[in-house]
């Protein structure tokens, strides 16, 4: 994790899925994974990894993105059909330290 390229930034995303979230990510995990992935995208962001956690948050995302502004403006368009909330943190490679 970390800094990638010059002027791509790493992000860790956790989510929470809603009630319609989770009715959707039961019937079809892959499927919703995908899709979740693919509005994430269009939003000119990468989604190098996407898994499923156990505890507080139901999943992460590791986005690679130009900036803070691009992946908010992603995430947003992306949570807005009310499927998951989003907790972002900017992700710092410990060799940059």
């Amino acid at each position: 994790m970390g800094r990638m390229a010059e002027g791509t930034h790493t992000f860790l995303v956790l989510f929470k899925l809603t009630a319609r979230g989770v009715e959707q990510f039961s019937a079809d995990p892959k499927g919703f994974a995908e899709k979740v992935k693919s509005k994430i995208e269009e939003g000119g962001v990468k989604v190098v990894e996407y898994c499923a956690l156990l505890g507080d948050y139901d999943g992460a995302m590791k986005i690679e993105a130009e900036n803070e502004k691009v992946l908010a403006k992603a995430l947003v368009k992306a949570a807005a059909d009310g499927l998951f909330h989003t907790t972002t943190y900017t992700s710092i490679n410990v060799d940059e330290l």
